[in-house]
């Protein structure tokens, strides 16, 4: 059914379903405790079921579920020449796709973005390193952060989806050698 969309959010953890349930007591349990006399007792409770079922295309591999991009070591003096690093390659892998409903799938990278680099990825404040962001990439297309990458053909069982990672000087700033960490979510929309 072209035309029907879903958003499927993750937190490089996939959470599909949560379910809250509240204890349940019945008079048939109260009869039970008393048998041919009816029940002594009658309590009331709410039953409250949260539920979310989505007709999702695929299943998010495990290995999926957590990913780490390790960027390693940039020298600050190629930084400052080239004004990026090295990219490292990370891939997102859907499982048993099925393409009955839904043929497109699109990634979205959500975090907190490098205000002097807009569409890169701002470091935890935590970071040591200053003077640089992170860009992600799929083909060679820069991906802006909090936007996503278009509508990707998604094909019947396995499909790997390969982004890559890369460290990026911001101009006008200082650049400060030191470690650095930074969080990104995905979202995956199916169409």
């Amino acid at each position: 059914m072209k035309g029907n969309r879903q958003t499927v959010s993750r937190r490089m953890t996939y959470i599909l379903l949560a379910l809250g349930m509240t204890a349940i007591q019945s008079q048939a349990q109260a009869a039970a405790l008393n048998p041919g006399r009816g029940a002594q007792f009658e309590n009331n409770y709410d039953v409250r079921v949260h539920v979310r079922v989505v007709d999702s295309p695929c299943v998010l591999s495990p290995d999926s579920e957590n990913i780490a991009v390790d960027l390693g070591e940039e020298s600050k003096r190629d930084l400052e020449v080239n004004g990026y690093g090295v990219r490292h390659d990370f891939s997102i892998q859907l499982t048993g796709c099925s393409t009955q409903t839904m043929q497109s799938v699109a990634v979205s990278f959500l975090g907190t973005e490098e205000a002097a680099l807009p569409g890169r990825l701002a470091l935890n404040p935590a970071s040591v390193a200053r003077g640089v962001a992170i860009g992600i990439y799929y083909q060679d297309q820069s991906i802006p952060l909090n936007d996503g990458t278009g509508w990707l053909p998604l094909y019947a069982g396995d499909n790997v989806l390969n982004f890559n990672a890369r460290l990026e000087r911001i101009r006008g700033m200082t650049l400060t050698p030191g470690s650095y960490s930074a969080a990104v979510n995905f979202k995956l929309s199916y169409q």
